[in-house]
């Protein structure tokens, strides 16, 4: 069995008036979700919509459960068909969503909307999403929940067969200062006291971040 241990943490940007971000974790039985999401700054409504989303995933996510397998892809669906139905407009938000099986013969599964990203820790660090954004202008999303344009194609997921040792989920705020030092932030994302890095991260995060950050970090052993 996987023994699961996390940690998370939010920040407003500088340049906001308001955080927008919102991260969660579903501990059960059999599995663990962990979510993050990065509403749109430039929506007025989309914090609303990350809160939603959070509430839908707390009391749904155990329809996507069946047959032993998680269906990941549809739970995104419909979280796009969610939005859709409520009565604001602009509730735009990246999206990151990770399954974690304590069961350790089977897969992780994971996937994703917008600019925000998921990583796996061993060694290195590796990047399992692929940003849906416009390579000449970063801050432009082409695909984040929300959009009414989205197709059926436009979620999927993906398993991990190789399982890494740790998951790292974050928006652009918190990589975007990541990047500047990567090998400062990989060594202490290793630390074996989730405590201290949860400290760690606050002070190089807090007041550097431009934009709103969030990462959820999970050790699995």
């Amino acid at each position: 069995m996987r023994k699961l241990q996390y940690i998370g943490d939010s920040w407003k940007g500088l340049q906001r008036d308001s955080n927008k971000d919102g991260f969660h974790a579903l501990v059960t039985p059999n599995y663990a979700l962990f979510l993050v999401f990065d509403g749109v700054s430039s929506s007025k409504n989309a914090k609303e919509g990350v809160d939603a989303l959070i509430k839908f995933s707390e009391t749904s996510h155990p329809l996507y459960y069946y047959n032993y397998r998680f269906h990941l892809k549809d739970m995104m669906e419909d979280m796009n068909l969610f939005l859709l139905k409520m009565n604001s407009q602009g509730l735009y938000t990246t999206c990151c969503l990770a399954y974690v099986p304590l069961d350790e013969t089977l897969p992780l599964k994971i996937a994703h909307l917008g600019d925000s990203r998921i990583y796996g820790i061993n060694g290195t660090f590796r990047v399992y999403t692929e940003d849906h954004s416009n390579p000449g202008q970063k801050n432009m999303l082409l695909k984040c929940l929300g959009l009414k344009s989205l197709v059926k194609d436009d979620f999927y997921d993906r398993e991990i067969t190789q399982s890494p040792k740790r998951l790292f989920l974050c928006t652009d705020g918190f990589y975007q200062v990541m990047e500047q030092h990567p090998d400062l932030f990989l060594q202490l994302l290793k630390g074996p006291d989730l405590g201290g890095v949860k400290i760690a991260l606050q002070k190089l995060i807090e007041n550097q971040n431009g934009d709103d950050a969030t990462y959820l970090l999970v050790s699995m052993n």
